[in-house]
């Protein structure tokens, strides 16, 4: 009798193991690798060179820019989003648009966010690295410690893997006159986002000579519903006045965020960029080239 039992519950366990393995080897295909990344550490983010940046014909002239002379636009992007390398990057390649971007340099495991090999690409295309802080925290309500962990950490940090690093975005564009001094120790502009032209475009939207501050610059949030009509009359405006026209985008992925745009309403803004008779330059670029102005 004990023999039976035990040749039962031999066959029970055998069983049970087949049934196991057969479940693992139908289930595992169900679900993808990036499911279990978090567990087992895997990063998916593709970090492929991405070719050098052909400049749009307006930008390859030589002659050195001339800001407040002449109108420019930059385009910036916030946060540092995986899609600024997938879905961004794609588009600015093809427009021939070199942006700057403000990157957090504290969230590089988090998948959402733009890895380190993926923010080398974007350099080494010719885009401009700028600093958003570590994590995007309100600055304004930091003790004077974190503070400077937030600035110079972030600066620290994107310095050591991409070299000089002179622009500064705080997060949420919050800041005030402490916050202010402790950037304008490490960092040779910073950026708002000060303006607001769904009511008509005017001299609060884009950077002109009188009143300009390098450490309030201001920029255009572009939100999922701005309308194309609203990017060329920024554009507009900023030519009739030699304007510095700072454009910022956040994610582009379907824009269902209020901060999100879809890749085809993308790129039809980059269409309209690529076509302004203006040059398109980095943060940087605008900065050195005001000093040179006589």
């Amino acid at each position: 009798m004990s023999g039976s039992n035990s040749q039962r519950g031999s066959t029970f366990r055998s069983a049970l193991a087949t049934f196991c393995a057969c479940a693992i080897v139908i289930g595992v295909p169900l679900f993808s690798l990036r499911q279990y990344s978090h567990f087992i550490n895997i990063d998916h983010r593709s970090s492929a060179p991405l070719a050098p940046l052909q400049a749009r014909k307006q930008d390859r002239n030589s002659s050195p820019y001339h800001l407040f002379q002449e109108p420019l636009i930059s385009v910036t992007f916030d946060d540092g989003w995986e899609v600024t390398y997938t879905d961004a990057m794609p588009l600015l390649q093809k427009y021939g648009i070199h942006t700057t971007q403000y990157i957090l340099s504290g969230v590089e495991k988090d998948q959402k966010y733009l890895s380190w090999n993926q923010v080398r690409a974007i350099h080494d295309a010719g885009h401009e690295i700028g600093c958003h802080g570590k994590s995007h925290p309100d600055l304004r309500l930091l003790n004077d410690t974190d503070l400077t962990e937030q600035v110079h950490g972030c600066k620290q940090e994107l310095a050591k893997r991409f070299g000089m690093v002179t622009s500064f975005a705080s997060p949420y564009g919050a800041f005030d006159t402490r916050t202010l001094a402790k950037i304008s120790t490490d960092f040779s502009s910073q950026r708002n986002t000060n303006g607001d032209s769904s009511n008509g475009v005017t001299e609060d939207d884009v950077n002109l000579k009188e009143g300009f501050n390098q450490f309030n610059i201001t920029g255009m949030t572009i939100k999922n519903d701005t309308p194309l009509s609203e990017i060329q009359s920024l554009i507009d405006y900023t030519v009739a006045h030699n304007g510095w026209l700072v454009l910022t985008y956040h994610q582009a992925d379907d824009g269902s965020a209020k901060y999100g745009i879809n890749t085809e309403d993308l790129a039809a803004q980059l269409q309209v960029i690529n076509r302004a008779p203006a040059r398109v330059v980095t943060i940087d670029q605008a900065i050195r080239s005001r000093s040179t102005v006589k």
